[in-house]
């Protein structure tokens, strides 16, 4: 499992853009997106780099 904090997320259609652009990763995954917590849970066989891109890309922060 991956953990990947993001910044910036404020409320329930952030969760939405986060989870609608890790959709996008190639191979099954499982997303969990944790808006108090500020971060993702990603299953599957992906890389971190690819992930965070893609959350970036939604104008997100992540470490």
């Amino acid at each position: 499992m991956i953990t990947i904090k993001i910044e910036g997320m404020s409320c329930a259609h952030c969760v939405a853009s986060v989870k609608e652009a890790l959709a996008g990763l190639k191979g099954p995954a499982e997303v969990e997106v944790d808006l108090q917590a500020g971060e993702a849970r990603i299953t599957g066989d992906i890389k971190r780099e690819d992930a965070c891109r893609l959350i970036e890309e939604q104008g997100f922060e992540t470490k």
